[in-house]
């Protein structure tokens, strides 16, 4: 499993939550009703993760991991400690790669340490984390590599009902080979095989793996105009429906003149289409940099685009973002990276971006006894600053745009306390944040309903509460409630919020 720090450079680009609704035009949210904090216990911020599982019949669970120990913690609905135990396995002979918490069972996928490679296998727990079954053999990694052992990923699709397995073969100097398992959640193998993916030149990358809820496999690829893979000019899309082969590939392209970042793909499975949107932009020589947003919608039984878009930002409202009086000099935005696309009911989508970066600082140099200077190190400041939610109609038009202002920046906690927790609620979304980086901080909450009205409160104190939230690492655990982490002095706390 990952470490914090790990799973901050994955959530620095993208939330892993599933958000699936269309928002209604109704008055907006009042503060939270509830607000449940748990006793704390010890946490080492420097080597252990946390990680929000869910939650089934009034109990909350929560992994708590570092490199080799993994421990579940059950909590009851009032956040007392029910009980909490090892994971179940030989550390000598497995690693846990992923950990699945779905209606009250737990499932676990684990490498196996095997003579000339691993064994990718999974596992089935109860809610008491007690064993259903053995592991199963899913699949194998052939020990043929010559530096790692390729990383498994996992997909879910939508309706959580079915999870793709799949690492990549490297190759030399030709085209890469995706090997990949699908499961439904009793760990049953419904579909197995590889697809050699587009990628022997250096500038054409693998993008990402989806699976709809009917099981169709799509493999996207990128192909980029710079080096650094930053600007792409078209993606290709291939379908397991059609084997993967060349002739049944789709592509998305911006046209000549335009280059793609921060492109997000969604399968939308109550209308059967595919949603891409992405920041577009003129210029590949400058930093990946946004001009607009590209939206459009790929009909998936006849294959045909329903929309294409190229929704330009108005230099008043990059300004506003920017903090500049003359529009003149806001015509891009550089620092915003999208972490969410909602699909609607209606074909449209919202989508969620925020402003991140760092900054560098080289410390003074420091010398020896013998005035000989010493090695100096760097100190990086980590910045969340503004997120901005665009609703877009399905036929790509902009139907509101917002901007929630906050400005957050911290060094030596790679950004941990920082950006945000998204909740979704059917009828608002809800962003929950630290206004300042310090254990004094409000927490504050912005609201927003379906016709794009916004309101902002103060949630709590940090210091009344006892807590420093970790909004990014939160996890709503069902229609109206979530439940963030907190550590403070090497002390982990919960903190449920309940409307």
């Amino acid at each position: 499993m990952r470490s914090l720090s790990d799973q901050l450079v994955i959530l620095m680009k993208m939330k892993s939550a599933v958000l699936i609704g269309l928002l209604l035009s109704v008055s907006l949210l009042g503060v939270a009703q509830r607000i449940k904090t748990s006793l704390p216990l010890d946490f080492n911020v420097r080597n252990e993760s946390v990680q929000i599982l869910g939650q089934h019949q009034n109990t909350i669970f929560v992994h708590l991991f570092d490199r080799s120990d993994h421990q579940i913690a059950a909590f009851r609905d009032n956040l007392g400690l029910k009980w909490d135990k090892q994971m179940p396995f030989d550390t000598r002979d497995f690693s846990l790669e992923e950990l699945l918490f779905e209606e009250g069972k737990f499932i676990a996928f684990y490498l196996e340490r095997v003579r000339g490679g691993r064994l990718i296998k999974g596992q089935l727990y109860d809610s008491n984390l007690d064993s259903i079954a053995p592991k199963v053999k899913l699949d194998s990694i052939e020990g043929k590599f010559a530096r790692t052992v390729p990383e498994p990923q996992f997909q879910l699709s939508q309706d959580r009902q079915q999870v793709v397995v799949y690492y990549i073969e490297e190759q030399f100097n030709d085209n890469d080979i995706l090997h990949y398992t699908r499961l439904n959640r009793e760990l049953d193998i419904l579909e197995q095989g590889i697809a050699a993916i587009p990628t022997q030149e250096s500038r054409h990358t693998f993008h990402e793996l989806l699976v709809s809820n009917t099981g169709e496999v799509y493999i996207i690829t990128a192909e980029y105009k710079d080096s650094g893979r930053d600007h792409a000019s078209r993606y290709r899309i291939l379908r397991s429906e059609n084997n993967f082969i060349s002739d049944s590939t789709l592509f998305v392209s911006p046209g000549q003149d335009r280059f793609l970042n921060n492109t997000v793909f969604k399968i939308d499975n109550a209308n059967d289409h595919l949603v891409v949107t992405g920041f577009y932009a003129d210029d590949f020589r400058q930093p990946a940099h946004a001009e607009g947003l590209f939206f459009l919608v790929i009909d998936l039984n006849s294959l045909e685009a329903l929309s294409t878009s190229f929704q330009a930002f108005p230099t008043e409202f990059i300004a506003k973002i920017k903090g500049v009086r003359n529009p003149k000099r806001a015509d891009k935005l550089y620092t915003f990276l999208i972490d969410e696309v909602i699909l609607r009911q209606d074909g449209g989508a919202l989508v969620v971006a925020e402003s991140y970066y760092r900054t560098y600082r080289a410390n003074a140099p420091m010398y020896d006894i013998y005035g000989m200077p010493m090695r100096s190190g760097t100190t990086i400041t980590y910045h969340f600053d503004e997120i901005i939610v665009l609703s877009i109609h399905p036929d790509g038009e902009m139907h509101w745009k917002n901007i929630l202002i906050k400005s957050q920046s911290s060094t030596g906690d790679y950004g941990r306390y920082g950006s945000y927790a998204l909740m979704n609620t059917g009828k608002y979304l809800i962003f929950l944040f630290n206004d300042d980086l310090n254990t004094r901080s409000n927490v504050v909450q912005y609201t927003i309903d379906g016709s794009g009205k916004m309101d902002r409160d103060v949630l709590l104190n940090s210091r009344k509460y006892n807590v420093y939230l970790l909004p990014q690492f939160g996890k709503q655990i069902s229609a109206r409630s979530a439940v963030m982490p907190s550590i403070r002095k090497n002390k982990l706390r919960l903190l449920k919020v309940e409307y």
